[in-house]
């Protein structure tokens, strides 16, 4: 009986150190779980504090792209202003190319009217030419009639003379030389009135010859403005000349002007749908953005709750 009750002894003994051992174990166990909480404490809160980190990153992320999406659309707005602005630049320049070519139109009429202009100067020089020749021909014939008339009035004076001397002759013969006193008077009569009719025609000549030679003067003046004109008609036809090279320079300034703006316009065209797609990826990154803020929010409520199921659990 002694030593059952000694065995028993024994073992409640036994029983108690291996409590006490288990119990030993258990709260080693439980420090060991405190610390390994106390770890996940102190990591789920890193955690979080690198999340909400992270999510200020995104928040700042997110203003950076709307930034950047605001400087897309001022580029995007500039950038069609200047379209707008080069089309009204084109629409000048094209403008600018009628008028140039209304421009040619007109120098081209001038150019063509300065020729026909030229050519009846030229015919109308030739003509006076003519005109002074003829008037040169004439003063020479003018001239022979004065001579002739000349020679007239001589035979006049000489007949006249004669005349007289027959008269005297007549008068000396008495009555027979009557009748030849009548034949001698009447061709006193004739000699004066042929020498009248000489001088007459000989002031007639000599007004005709003073005309020929103002006409000749006024021929030789018409032709120095002619010269003139044909000069002046040159002149013109080389500035007009000029001026259409210059026009024409002009023409093809202008025209460069339109490709470059045109070339321009098409370089924007390429800048605004490359500037509207990345807008619109800008976009499509700032929705990806909010909804993984929003699934971040979402993380930090839950993390907030575990931290706190943690903390009840190592109270």
């Amino acid at each position: 009986m002694f030593t059952q009750t000694k065995s028993l002894q024994n073992k409640i003994s036994q029983l108690e150190d291996r409590i006490h051992e288990l119990e030993a174990q258990l709260k080693q166990k439980e420090i060991e779980q405190q610390e390994t909480i106390s770890s996940i404490h102190n990591h789920v809160q890193k955690v979080v504090q690198e999340h909400e980190h992270v999510n200020s990153q995104h928040h700042t992320l997110q203003s950076l792209i709307q930034q950047l999406s605001a400087c897309f659309q001022n580029v995007s707005t500039s950038t069609t202003d200047s379209n707008e602005l080069n089309n009204e630049m084109l629409q000048k320049e094209q403008d600018l190319i009628q008028s140039i070519e209304e421009i040619v139109a007109c120098s081209n009429e001038g150019k063509e009217s300065v020729h026909r202009l030229l050519i009846v100067i030229n015919k109308l020089g030739e003509q006076s030419q003519r005109t002074s020749n003829s008037m040169n021909h004439l003063s020479e014939r003018s001239k022979e009639i004065e001579q002739i008339v000349e020679v007239i009035q001589n035979i006049a004076a000489q007949t006249n003379l004669l005349a007289l001397n027959a008269s005297i002759e007549a008068a000396r013969a008495g009555e027979h030389g009557k009748g030849f006193a009548v034949v001698a008077n009447e061709v006193r009569k004739l000699a004066e009135s042929t020498a009248e009719s000489t001088k007459n025609i000989g002031n007639l000549t000599k007004k005709i010859q003073e005309e020929i030679e103002k006409a000749y003067d006024n021929t030789k003046d018409n032709l120095h403005l002619v010269d003139e004109g044909v000069e002046m008609s040159a002149d013109t036809n080389s500035r007009i000349e000029n001026i259409l090279i210059m026009v024409q320079t002009l023409q093809t300034g202008a025209t460069n002007v339109i490709k470059a703006i045109e070339t321009q316009k098409l370089c924007n065209d390429d800048i605004l749908r490359e500037f509207t797609h990345t807008q619109q990826m800008f976009q499509k990154l700032n929705t990806t953005i909010m909804k993984h803020i929003d699934d971040a929010e979402k993380v930090d409520v839950q993390l907030s709750e575990s931290i706190q199921e943690i903390a009840s659990t190592k109270q």
